[in-house]
């Protein structure tokens, strides 16, 4: 080894010395190690993923001087929708294998994409290498972030058909790519709508004090945390999360980007990822808090554990900006829902499933241009029925029909049914007749309000009628 080496091998050698060494490498057999083992070469490329609809891209990166690779996951709509643009959803991988989730998680949103459950993204697949932390490596050997954030998102925006704008990004990882996606999320809110951390780590204030459950034998511990941090705690505890987001606090709270962390409760995660959810919340940085039982750490059933609430967290983060109003809310405010059974959040009555189903509607109401949907969450899975009126009754106050309130009348037009799939429904799709056209919109416009009849199966529940109704939505359309 040369001398320059040395360095971060004795202040190694001290912190073993200092502390007791709680893994079941022997000191003599730590220190063999790490005088044998040579410094990690960059490992830019990956061999290409064969799996449905994913590409296998390089590009010449300037940070790196190297060639770089990433997958790139296209819904089918990017095919057959070839003016479109779309959300972008990148995806950071935990440590070890670079390419291993990505034809299991490609998979996975096909799905949800093919069902309805989300709206058609791209998933960006970027090549973390296998213990790169998604960090600027302290000797600037692995500049990691910076190809990430300043290299690959322009890459990705110029060679795909991208929404390019940070409404459309969203930042996801697990483990290793968790703690990314916070640093992420947290110095750069300006990127992106959205962050979700899964099961992130490390989270801890030291690196080198690694959790109970770890089974990562410390002469590799000790290894990352030479390639990476320069064996420096305060370069480290710079670049954590919990750091960045104390730092950064004013500008991501300005920013509102949507956050989300989830750890499964046997994840041996969890209690740091149960310190970095207080010091959120006393910053006042507002994020979803999951913690599913039963789950260890386990990426895709992590995601699956989470249910409905998974899904509602992406179309709310690519949500189009509502379009219109809402009314017949439930609440109290007006009409009283037929057994005490109003919400608090204004999402109508309230059915046998403990919640009221909200509608919302989005996308233009232009009748030259009619990409307005209309989307209830959440509702039993059983049938649907979306339906437009001319007239409010009782002026929006609304009359109790069923388990519910019945606010749109007037002249009543039946839209289409739908089947709910995780509890969610959404009416237009590809498949549909646009609204305006089913709805027998003038030329001229006008307004018209909707609303969701849904059956309620439950007999025992509120009324002997076992059907209910979502809040009401009202909307002006233009010619």
């Amino acid at each position: 080894m040369e001398l320059a080496s040395l360095a971060p091998l004795t202040r190694q050698v001290a912190w073993l010395r200092a502390r007791p060494l709680r893994a079941a490498l022997p000191l003599g057999s730590v220190l063999a190690f790490l005088a044998l083992a040579a410094p990690a070469s960059a490992q830019w490329t990956t061999a290409p993923v064969n799996a449905p609809r994913v590409e296998y891209r390089t590009f010449q990166s300037t940070a790196a001087g190297a060639l770089v690779s990433y997958h790139v996951w296209t819904p089918p709509a990017y095919d057959t929708q070839p003016t479109r643009r779309f959300p972008v959803l990148y995806w950071l991988h935990g440590s070890g294998n670079p390419t291993a989730p990505i034809a299991q998680l490609s998979a996975w949103f096909d799905s949800a994409i093919a069902s309805g459950l989300i709206p058609p993204l791209l998933v960006a697949f970027p090549n973390g290498m296998p213990s790169s932390m998604w960090t600027n490596s302290k000797d600037g050997a692995v500049p990691m972030e910076t190809v990430v954030i300043g290299e690959l998102l322009p890459e990705i925006d110029a060679r795909f058909r991208t929404l390019g704008t940070r409404a459309g990004r969203i930042v996801e990882g697990f483990s290793m790519g968790g703690q990314g996606t916070g640093r992420f999320a947290f110095k750069f809110p300006h990127l992106f709508g959205a962050a979700s951390l899964l099961g992130a780590g490390p989270l801890q204030l030291d690196f080198l004090d690694e959790p109970p459950c770890s089974t990562t034998p410390l002469a590799t511990r000790l290894q990352i945390y030479a390639n990476v941090w320069g064996s420096d705690p305060a370069y480290y505890l710079a670049n954590t999360p919990r750091t960045l987001v104390a730092q950064g606090v004013a500008t991501i709270v300005s920013s509102g980007i949507r956050l989300r962390m989830a750890t499964g409760q046997l994840d041996c995660m969890l209690a740091n990822h149960t310190l970095l959810h207080g010091e959120m919340l006393q910053l006042g940085v507002a994020h979803e808090w999951n913690t599913p039982a039963g789950i260890g750490h386990d990426a895709l059933a992590l995601l699956q554990a989470l249910g409905p609430a998974n899904w509602e967290f992406y179309r709310q983060a690519l949500a189009a900006p509502a379009n219109g109003s809402a009314f017949c809310l439930g609440d109290g405010s007006a009409t009283p829902c037929p057994c005490g059974n109003s919400t608090t959040d204004g999402s109508g009555c309230a059915s046998s499933i403990g919640r009221g189903a909200r509608l919302l509607g989005a996308g233009s109401s232009s009748l030259s241009n009619d990409t307005f949907t209309l989307s209830v969450f959440p509702v039993p899975n059983t049938s649907v029925l979306f339906f437009q009126g001319t007239d409010q009754l009782g002026n929006g106050a609304g009359q109790v029909f069923g388990d519910g309130l019945r606010c749109t009348g007037g002249s009543v037009i039946r839209l289409g049914a739908k089947l709910p799939v995780l509890n969610f429904a959404q009416y237009s799709s590809s498949s549909d007749v646009p609204i305006s056209v089913k709805g027998l919109v003038p030329a001229l416009g006008g307004t018209r309000s909707y609303q969701v009849w849904y059956r309620n199966p439950d007999p025992s529940y509120c009324t002997s009628g076992t059907f209910n109704l979502s809040s009401g939505w009202t909307v002006t359309w233009t010619p």
